[in-house]
């Protein structure tokens, strides 16, 4: 009998699994593609009819997160878990990020660090996300 090292996918699960990418990665892609336009477009003029520009990539964003929502609604009660128990960790380390950044910015100079560091923390709590995921899904798969 051999056993296999690697887990094997149901036609559902990739069926999902291709759904999701489809629904998520081109929002991101826009996401990325507004952040860079509208910086550029805005620049830093600091009237207010074009800081409101700078909401413009909150659209793809909204449409990735949609795309999330109904992952999380399409998934069975496994890959319910998995991404739920992932989320709660990436929160976990978003939080101890925080909490680091808010402690080492008190006496950081002001308006470089007020601008990067929510970015921080955004970006800690989604790689903890995304590396949960992949390691509970290849040790449960």
């Amino acid at each position: 009998m051999m056993i296999d090292a690697e887990p094997t996918m149901s036609d559902g699960d990739r069926a999902r699994r291709r759904t999701y990418h489809r629904e998520f990665f081109p929002g991101i892609l826009l996401y990325v593609v507004a952040v860079f336009a509208t910086g550029a477009l805005v620049g830093d003029d600091p009237s207010i009819p074009r800081r409101l520009l700078l909401l413009i990539p909150l659209l793809p964003a909204l449409w990735s997160a949609r795309a999330i929502v109904r992952s999380l609604g399409r998934a069975d009660e496994f890959e319910r878990l998995v991404q739920l128990e992932s989320m709660a960790i990436g929160f976990g380390f978003a939080m101890v990020g925080a909490i680091t950044i808010g402690s080492l910015g008190m006496h950081a100079e002001p308006n470089r660090f007020n601008q990067m560091s929510p970015w921080i923390i955004y970006s800690v709590g989604m790689v903890a996300w995304g590396i949960t995921v992949a390691i509970r899904t290849r040790r449960n798969g």
